[in-house]
């Protein structure tokens, strides 16, 4: 990766062990598609609402040269898990843009 990893936590501190969760997560990304420019991760702590505290929400940010992929819709209740999910769920959309990006995909 060209640039280092952007972390951002609203609403709670971030850890440690989470921060670094987060760059070997990234750092796995470089497998489906080794030119990715940039990295931006916003975690979304949950809202101190007396009733329900509601969850994690997990955002990413990818710049791949000439467009910008972004994760969106991960929320769990328990941070690893959420990072985790969101993680996945890039790793889904890499491969699939890099599969686009070889021609490997036909177009109707």
């Amino acid at each position: 990766m060209q640039l280092p990893v952007e972390i951002t936590g609203h609403h709670f501190s971030l850890s440690r062990r989470h921060e670094t969760l987060i760059e070997t997560q990234t750092s796995k990304l470089e497998r489906f598609y080794d030119r990715i420019t940039s990295c931006r991760v916003v975690i979304d702590g949950p809202s101190s609402h007396h009733k329900h505290g509601g969850a994690f929400k997990v955002r990413i940010h990818l710049g791949v040269p000439g467009n910008e992929i972004t994760i969106d819709r991960q929320e769990e209740q328990d941070l690893t898990a959420a990072i985790h999910a969101a993680f996945d769920a890039a790793k889904r959309k890499l491969r699939d843009y890099a599969r686009t990006r070889r021609g490997e995909v036909k177009h109707h």
